[in-house]
């Protein structure tokens, strides 16, 4: 159904002449609202929620990808959920609805979703606190984790301090001077010792 008006054409022929009348119909104008999109991050998906359009024969789910709108998904239900995302990319989606029959492919309603951000691969030290002649250290817990161990630089190479399940971790007695240390996580059975430099936190006892 479209706003504004509808000329309906008649034609007859008889006796050789053809007789032609219009009569023009006034359609109300179709008020549309595309429904409201919120969405919930979640690991590697989104899941959208949107309001109910009256009326409603069903809604698709779309996505602006390359230049162009494509469909995703199609239902009559007020939710979907978008799988298989890359961490922490940002996606614009959008909901259409079908009234009457037709298709409203406003896509006034579309939203930025991204995912949750992707997990550390390795601990990231969140702070280093230091008092006296002991500092602590504490770090985000990497998924999958079975155990930390922390680490010193000495005399060019990188020597095992402590192991631990925790993610934190205290040394007493620490003699002045600046030391460079990094946490690692053994996942798998394996201990990850990937940019220990780059990753390296200085601590320094005055």
């Amino acid at each position: 159904m479209a706003e504004g008006k509808t000329v309906y054409l008649a034609t007859v022929k008889f006796g050789g002449k053809t007789y032609t009348n219009t009569r023009t119909v006034a359609i109300d104008k179709l008020t549309y609202t595309a429904p409201t999109v919120t969405f919930e991050k979640g690991e590697n998906a989104v899941k959208l929620n949107w309001t109910k359009i009256d009326g409603a024969e069903s809604y698709t789910v779309v996505t602006y990808l390359n230049g162009s709108w494509t469909k995703l998904a199609e239902g009559n239900t007020d939710t979907y959920t978008i799988k298989n995302l890359t961490a922490g990319k940002q996606y614009k989606v959008a909901v259409i609805t079908k009234l009457n029959g037709q298709w409203f492919t406003d896509v006034s309603n579309a939203i930025i979703v991204t995912p949750n951000a992707a997990a550390p691969k390795y601990p990231v030290v969140k702070s280093v606190d230091v008092e006296g002649n002991a500092f602590r250290l504490t770090w985000d817990a990497v998924k999958g984790a079975e155990k930390y161990c922390i680490a010193y630089y000495s005399a060019g190479k990188w020597k095992l301090l402590a192991q631990t399940t925790e993610t934190t971790f205290t040394k007493t007695k620490v003699p002045a001077g600046s030391y460079k240390v990094v946490v690692g996580a053994k996942i798998n059975g394996e201990w990850d010792i990937s940019n220990l430099n780059s990753r390296a936190v200085t601590v320094t006892i005055k």
